[in-house]
């Protein structure tokens, strides 16, 4: 996508930076083995921790906290949201609980 839409490479660097970080900082959530990149990242603050009394998925979490970055940064919307509903459906189809997807 970012080739797609022509991006100058540091601009296309920063961007799967900003991506990358997102779905780290969403799979890592409710793991204590990991540290957050928050406060070490200009601008990057404390996030929102999870509710402990609900179940997650972290690969779906880092999926979306992905594609919520991508759709915001990139110009190709379109082609971005095609391919999160085809990652979404591939959950869906993987039998993850209702409450949890």
């Amino acid at each position: 996508m970012i080739v797609h839409d022509i991006y100058s490479p540091p601009v296309a660097s920063r961007i799967y930076a900003y991506v990358s970080i997102a779905g780290y900082e969403a799979a890592i959530a409710s793991n204590k083995n990991y540290n957050s990149f928050a406060g070490q990242l200009h601008g990057l603050n404390a996030l929102p921790k999870p509710d402990v009394s609900k179940q997650y998925s972290q690969g779906l979490s880092a999926v979306q906290a992905m594609f919520l970055v991508a759709e915001a940064m990139i110009i190709s919307e379109d082609t971005i949201k095609n391919f999160h509903n085809k990652l979404l459906q591939e959950y869906k189809n993987s039998n993850i609980p209702q409450a949890v997807f």
